[in-house]
């Protein structure tokens, strides 16, 4: 008996080894530490590239960002598709079938690294059209480098979405701290002594390439089975769910990028590079957010596909609210905490010329709201490969984000603020409803109404207290010094979280009885 648990463990290596709440709570506990130690690093850098290169070059840095996001669109979501199709021979340690799709996302992602490339190339050429104004010396270099990054993470990107879709993410998000940790700590000593841009830039290659090899060599010792060279190919059935997932992305790919990837390219063509400079500062620290989030729902979801295997719509209806009233409240206690920091930390961060007025940070923090509300909604589309019934709701939602956008910022001059309304009324007059009616009635059997009614009224309540305390933390800001301020704002911030808290608690039984257990059980 004991030989026989020697030889499977040999053979399937870490594949599907862990318990579902394990690998959930690793997953989190790691994410929750290593995001907010990246984000500081991140800010240092920052810090660092403002005071060296100045605001025209941080614009620039930010236009490249967007213009990626275009070329990203060659992926087609192909990505999570495959993901959610490992979610099934993992559990059921198929390995036939995790070589198959493995070998077959490889091929595709080779293919893909090659049209970013020539995308790129093409970019390039037409990047100052981009650009209202002079184009800064090297701007074109400058992006070939950039999107080349792109193409390296795409040629070995396999390896970390086997990780995620077996509930390790953990890994993924270890060797992506430590590598970015060196990337910018040599990134740093770049722009102090040396003050080059474009080396700034190549260092970002070299630990991508780095980093991606390094998790191969990982992947390759722990899942011994794994046989890129057999030509083992995936089963017609589940090729054609496949081919299907991956038109659904398609839309929604083209959806997110036009939702959230033009914004920077709006306000560069028309207004020009020093409001991107502006708007990249608050981008970074909702980004640092976001990417916390990300990071915990990347947890999630694997969970979410694993517990769909159970086949108990009254379990995963209980868990998707649990979920979803979690993740409200603390995307509501973060999005206080940024509408009442943000102006008086980049006043001191960036200087009192990176900042942008009361409303533009309450739209700001409303578009981030409104964005990560929805993602427990999108985790369920992921696990449930649901992709299918969003291509329609994608091209809706991009020509609507984009004309909204354009006209207010084109024909009535609101500038940023005219993009951000864009983005708010797509997710709130679109995506609500639709993502809720993908969940609840394809993947739970369950009410459509009841939840975009609890989404909307979220959102409102959200939306008059945002706004109000944004307002709040201007004439505070104007009216007192700086430690002050920061008494004020803090003493505010506490006072309304702990009200947010009690209104959700009471709200959700499970939630109140989970956390009143744990306090039990710490104190």
């Amino acid at each position: 008996m004991v030989e026989t648990e020697k030889q499977i463990s040999s053979e399937y290596g870490w594949l599907n080894s862990s318990s579902r709440y394990q690998s959930a709570k690793k997953n989190i506990m790691v994410s929750v530490l290593a995001q907010p130690l990246l984000l500081i690093l991140t800010f240092g850098v920052r810090t660092v590239f403002i005071k060296t290169l100045g605001e025209e070059y941080l614009g620039l840095n930010g236009l490249y960002t967007n213009l990626l996001s275009f070329l990203s669109f060659a992926e087609l979501g192909i990505g999570i598709a495959i993901s959610a199709a490992l979610y099934e021979p993992i559990a059921a340690r198929n390995i036939k079938a995790i070589n198959a799709l493995m070998i077959f996302f490889r091929k595709i992602y080779r293919i893909i690294a090659g049209i970013v490339f020539v995308g790129g190339i093409i970019l390039t050429v037409a990047l100052p059209y981009f650009i209202n104004g002079t184009i800064p010396p090297f701007a074109r270099i400058g992006f070939i480098l950039f999107f080349m990054n792109s193409v390296v993470s795409y040629l070995l990107v396999t390896n970390r979405t086997l990780l995620a879709a077996d509930q390790k993410q953990y890994i993924n998000v270890l060797n992506q701290f430590a590598f970015s940790m060196v990337q910018q700590i040599i990134q740093v000593l770049i722009l102090i002594y040396l003050h080059n841009f474009l080396l700034y830039l190549a260092i970002q290659i070299m630990c991508t390439l780095i980093s991606n090899i390094w998790i191969s060599i990982i992947v390759r010792k722990n899942y011994p089975f794994l046989n890129y060279n057999i030509s083992e190919k995936i089963s017609p059935k589940v090729l054609s769910k496949l081919k299907s997932n991956v038109l659904g992305m398609v839309s929604a790919k083209f959806g997110g990028i036009i939702l959230t990837g033009t914004d920077n390219i709006i306000l560069s063509s028309f207004i020009g590079l020093t409001i991107v400079g502006q708007y990249s500062n608050y981008m970074l620290i909702i980004n640092g957010c976001v990417l916390v989030l990300s990071a915990i729902l990347g947890g999630i979801t694997a969970t979410i596909g694993n517990l769909k295997s159970e086949k108990n719509k009254i379990i995963e209806t209980q868990y998707f609210n649990n979920f979803f009233d979690l993740n409200a409240l603390l995307i509501s206690i973060i999005s206080m905490g940024l509408t009442i920091f943000l102006i008086p930390f980049i006043k001191i961060w960036a200087g009192p010329d990176y900042i942008l007025s009361w409303v533009t940070s309450g739209l700001i923090v409303m578009t981030f709201f409104t964005n990560q509300l929805r993602q427990i909604g999108i985790s369920y589309i992921v696990a449930y490969e649901l992709f299918g019934s969003l291509k329609i709701k994608s091209i809706i939602e991009a020509g609507t984000n984009l004309i909204v956008s354009l006209l207010l910022v084109v024909v009535f001059k609101l500038g940023i603020m005219g993009v951000l309304i864009g983005t708010l009324l797509s997710n709130i007059v679109i995506n609500y409803y639709w993502e809720s009616k993908i969940v609840m009635s394809d993947a739970l059997h369950a009410s459509t109404k009841k939840q975009t009614v609890k989404m909307y009224l979220y959102t409102l309540g959200s939306a008059i207290i945002l706004f109000s305390l944004s307002y709040i933390s201007h004439v505070i800001n104007a009216s007192f010094n700086y430690w002050i301020t920061w008494i004020l704002d803090l003493m505010i911030f506490m006072i309304m979280s702990i009200l947010v808290i009690s209104v959700h608690l009471y709200k959700n039984q499970e939630l109140r009885q989970l956390f009143f257990n744990k306090l039990l059980r710490r104190a």
